[in-house]
């Protein structure tokens, strides 16, 4: 599962569905790509208050795997997204089409 979270409705609350395809870039220049997933499940969250942001968190932990500074860096936001996936698999790298990429869902 991956997580993001902002104080604001942000790409990619609403955006991202069952069914879709995520592909994981090398985070530093977005030019590699590393692996993919098919999206299983998808949950945008209404505006959350800081506690209930770190319980929305603190539930899935199991499956979001978060580090302690990562935790942190989630936990409190007034809107959260969190993406469930399946058939993740290392890819071959290539260079993606700029339009296939989600601006911080990868």
């Amino acid at each position: 599962m991956i997580i993001h979270g902002a104080d604001e409705m942000d790409i990619p609350y609403g955006k991202v569905g069952v069914g879709d395809v995520l592909y994981f870039v090398n985070d530093t220049d977005h030019s590699e790509v590393k692996a993919k997933g098919v999206v299983s499940s998808v949950y945008n969250s209404c505006r959350l208050s800081s506690e209930e942001s770190y319980e929305m968190i603190i539930r899935n932990q199991d499956k979001l795997w978060l580090p302690d500074d990562l935790f942190y860096k989630w936990a409190g936001k007034k809107y959260l997204v969190l993406i469930g996936l399946r058939d993740v698999e290392e890819v071959k790298f290539f260079l993606p089409n700029r339009n296939m990429l989600i601006n911080g869902a990868a």
